[in-house]
């Protein structure tokens, strides 16, 4: 699995290189606070990508996430603390809608694990998914404010030493959102 990581980032930045007009880089931080479960989430997710022609992007990128709280679906009055890491690939339209205004889906792999109690309980999940509600802004034209609004995605996690993972559909189009920024060069 490592290899076959290691080799996609290879093959994208390897491209980036020969074929990129404009490469951007993107990320969101995020601090989520619930008053009513007491959770508190903080994540980070930088990504790197290029422009393939004036339409369309590819990218690399990581995430990392920590939380404090508790997790309904496994325990039900056990505060928690949770932390998960992992990396992505995408593909993106770029649609010109007005002179700075940009409608933006990705389609996006995504693989990870994590840990809940510090290690006490490990686990790893894949993704496959579409933001089909993403919007930038060219505040200047080498930089994006960028809104993602949810999307579509089929999930897979597993927790270690468990006999058989879990596979569910997500509908979050319009229930989550970030707000990023997007550096060209």
């Amino acid at each position: 699995m490592k290899k076959v990581l290691l080799f996609c980032a290879a093959l994208c930045f390897g491209v980036t290189s020969l074929v990129a007009q404009d490469k951007f880089f993107e990320g969101n931080i995020g601090l989520t606070y619930n008053d009513a479960s007491e959770n508190v989430v903080f994540s980070v997710n930088p990504n790197f990508g290029f422009m393939v022609n004036d339409k369309w992007a590819m990218g690399v990128g990581v995430y990392g996430g920590y939380m404090d709280g508790y997790l309904n679906a496994y325990y039900s009055e056990e505060k928690l603390e949770v932390t998960e890491f992992g990396g992505v690939l995408f593909a993106q339209n770029f649609t010109k809608i007005s002179d700075r205004f940009y409608y933006t889906p990705r389609i996006y792999f995504q693989f990870g694990g994590g840990n809940i109690e510090s290690g006490s309980i490990s686990f790893y999940g894949l993704s496959f998914g579409a933001s089909i509600a993403n919007f930038e802004f060219r505040a200047a034209p080498k930089i994006g404010v960028t809104l993602d609004l949810g999307g579509l995605a089929f999930n897979y996690s597993k927790v270690k030493d468990a006999d058989e993972g879990t596979f569910d559909l997500k509908l979050d189009a319009f229930q989550t959102s970030n707000i990023g920024m997007r550096f060209y060069f």
